[in-house]
C-alpha cells in the first residue's frame, strides 16, 4: 500500500474533511511531529506526515476520564458568603 504523505496543513485539511468539527489543529499536528510522537519525512523545508499513521494515533488516543480532575482548565470560584 502506498503511504498517503501530506504536509501538516494538508493533513489538517484532510481531518476537517473527515470531521468538520474536529478540534485537531495544524499547530497540534506540528507539535506531535516535532516531539517525535508522529514520524515524519523532511522534504526541503516541509515536513510530510503519513496520514494513515496520524489517523491511527488519533483513534488510539485515550479519552480523558470524567472522574479525575482536569488540570489546566478554568474552575469556578465560590462567591464570598456562600
Amino acid at each position: 500500500m502506498i503511504p498517503r504523505m501530506r504536509t501538516i496543513q494538508e493533513a489538517a485539511a484532510e481531518l476537517r474533511k473527515i470531521d468538520p468539527d474536529t478540534a485537531v489543529t495544524p499547530y497540534r499536528i506540528r507539535q506531535l511531529v516535532l516531539d517525535g510522537t508522529i514520524p515524519h519525512v523532511r522534504a526541503g523545508n516541509k515536513r510530510l506526515v503519513n496520514l494513515d499513521i496520524l489517523l491511527e494515533y488519533l483513534a488510539a488516543a485515550p479519552a480523558p476520564e470524567p472522574d479525575k480532575p482536569m488540570y489546566g482548565q478554568i474552575r469556578p470560584i465560590a462567591e464570598k458568603g456562600a
